[in-house]
């Protein structure tokens, strides 16, 4: 007879095995590749060594505002490499906006490896140390879906000037249960949970949503249902039409950055 483990094994799906096997391949699916800004094609930015409280060398790329401009700090999603996203960093320095931008343990050439309350405090430190890095400018957190997660963390804890939020969701294990409907339990299996809706409405800066309204990972109504839940005041949500999930660097949604940008 077939007992215990094998007998549940045996009777769930892939998904369902690869989450009890190795969680954090599915959370945290990182392409480790470490690319200098130069040969990512970016001019004026320097890439910094951020060196956590248990001794993990972080990459971090920076480049510094123009006077009176913020500086963005850019929490990326779990897909692809500081370098994929090259092209808007340098968008952004062009407009004299500061980037920040962090490589999460074991992306980009960070060392260590992922973990929610691990990359959580390595956020923290490094909104702590901007006061640094941009001596005086307002900080803009700029989270990309994981990123999103930790946008809403921080914004939640620190007061900052403003919170971009792209493709944001409610709870991770909501995003795999979305796409695996059927899966009875699967939430449950979880660790990793990034509960952004338990934190969202303790966010109370000017906030902007940028969400695709065909995105087939992180359901649009998971963006609505955060900006609803949202404690600001102040708060927009964009939707790109026809957008999905890596989709949404449009030039709807830059003009609607680049105006909330504008007056903060």
């Amino acid at each position: 007879m077939l007992g215990g483990p094998l007998l549940n094994l045996l009777a769930t799906s892939w998904i369902a095995i690869l989450v009890e096997r190795n969680e954090a391949q599915v959370v945290y699916p990182f392409d480790t590749l470490r690319t200098a800004p130069v040969d990512a094609g970016l001019s004026g930015f320097s890439e910094l060594e951020f060196v956590t409280t248990d001794g993990t060398e972080l990459v971090v790329w920076t480049h510094p505002p123009a006077s009176g401009r913020p500086v963005i700090l850019y929490l990326p999603g779990n897909a692809g490499t500081l370098a994929a996203r090259a092209g808007r960093f340098q968008e952004f320095s062009s407009m004299g906006f500061g980037v920040v931008a962090l490589a999460y343990r074991g992306s980009s050439g960070s060392g260590g490896s992922p973990d929610e309350h691990l990359l959580t405090g390595d956020a923290a430190a490094l909104n702590a140390r901007l006061a640094q890095i941009a001596p005086g400018a307002p900080v803009v957190l700029y989270g990309e879906s994981l990123g999103s997660a930790l946008a809403i963390k921080l914004a939640a804890a620190e007061q900052v000037s403003g919170v971009v939020l792209e493709a944001p969701f409610t709870t991770f294990p909501e995003i795999v249960t979305a796409q695996f409907p059927r899966e009875v339990g699967l939430e449950a299996m979880f660790t990793q949970v990034w509960n952004s809706r338990a934190l969202i409405g303790d966010v109370t800066e000017p906030l902007l949503i940028l969400h695709g309204t065909e995105d087939r990972l992180v359901p649009f109504v998971q963006g609505q249902e955060l900006l609803e839940r949202a404690g600001s005041i102040d708060k927009r949500m964009v939707a790109i039409t026809d957008g999905r999930h890596h989709e949404l660097w449009t030039p709807a949604a830059q003009e609607a950055l680049y105006r909330f940008l504008d007056r903060l």
